[in-house]
């Protein structure tokens, strides 16, 4: 009965506490860096389309290395709680 009130005041402590957190804008120069850096990891290796493309040079295509490597570099950072938790995880039990 008596940590009800020292739980309370530890609740408080902590929600006034993450009020002093002040997040930063980034200016329009850094944001149009950013980007053109993400879009060039994403799409720098990829061979440019120079006539009509079947299915299967799509789906080649779509799973070169560089689409695939940062997908695999972030699901090798998930524990295997947090890859149970993804929507298309089927479980081997």
């Amino acid at each position: 009965m008596r940590l009800a009130p020292l739980a309370t005041l530890a609740a408080f402590g902590l929600t006034l506490s993450a009020c002093a957190v002040k997040p930063t804008a980034m200016d329009d120069a850094s944001i149009d860096l950013r980007a053109s850096s993400d879009w060039q990891t994403a799409f720098g290796n990829q061979q440019p389309v120079t006539g009509p493309i079947d299915l299967n040079e799509a789906i080649a295509r779509e799973l070169s290395e560089a689409h695939v490597s940062p997908l695999l570099a972030a699901l090798a950072t998930l524990s295997r709680e947090e890859h149970e938790q993804q929507p298309l995880h089927k479980s081997a039990d």
